[in-house]
């Protein structure tokens, strides 16, 4: 996605999250190889469609999954995790 690349993956949680079916790629059931050859061969049979999901893949990325809001995160979590250790008396 960062490479801006349009993305076909399975339907699972962790994956759609991320690929939006239809906007930065596709979404195919687990083990449907049937449907995953049919959506790249319409990615490779089309210019227009790969450039456009490829720039939503961009898109997404810069949005959900910078770097500072990654940080924060975990910034927050690590903080949370210290209150809740001091809280319960394990220092």
């Amino acid at each position: 996605m960062a490479c801006g690349k349009p993305v076909i993956g399975t339907n699972v949680p962790g994956i759609a999250q991320q690929v939006q079916n239809g906007v930065n790629g596709f979404l195919v059931k687990v083990n449907d190889f049937k449907t995953t050859a049919e959506k790249i061969l319409s990615l490779l049979s089309d210019k227009k469609l790969r450039i456009r999901m490829g720039k939503e893949s961009i898109q997404l990325v810069k949005k959900n999954f910078r770097i500072s809001k990654s940080i924060n995160k975990y910034h927050k979590l690590y903080k949370r995790l210290i209150q809740l250790k001091y809280k319960n008396g394990n220092n």
